[in-house]
């Protein structure tokens, strides 16, 4: 919520903000369930909202819900992430998407498009594809 502000300010005009977010927020010791995950994308969809934009008017926002962590934590070598944080990952989209509705953003439940890698997650290579290649299909139509 911090640096949201400058970089809308260095980073204008803007036709649109895409906003992903939300995995690092289900780490175990912050004990926050899918509706609070969501609520802080909420937040920043509405600061992108009401932020007095000097030239050029409102960006659209792409709200993009995280993809899903996998299941084997024997393979994860991130201590903050148990198996709460598994399911909280795995029940974000359906939050997110209400808040992109609310806010009438457009919405990617990127847990639809790539997958966790060997570390339970992060993307690899082939994610960050086919993620890129579902947004830029978002972005084209939308712009077309």
């Amino acid at each position: 919520r911090t640096y949201l502000p400058v970089a809308l300010r260095s980073h204008a005009p803007l036709d649109l903000v895409i906003l992903s977010l939300g995995t690092n927020d289900c780490k175990s010791h912050f004990h926050l369930n899918p509706a609070l995950v969501a609520r802080g994308a909420d937040i920043l969809c509405e600061m992108i909202e009401t932020y007095p934009y000097h030239c050029g008017g409102t960006p659209k926002i792409l709200l993009v819900s995280p993809i899903e962590m996998g299941d084997d934590l024997s393979r994860c070598p991130f201590e903050s992430f148990d198996q709460e944080s598994v399911a909280c990952t795995k029940a974000l989209a359906p939050y997110f998407e209400r808040a992109a509705r609310r806010h009438g953003c457009l919405f990617l439940d990127a847990s639809k498009v790539a997958k966790a890698g060997r570390d339970q997650l992060h993307m690899e290579a082939e994610g960050h594809a086919a993620l890129a290649e579902a947004l830029c299909g978002m972005i084209r139509k939308e712009f077309a």
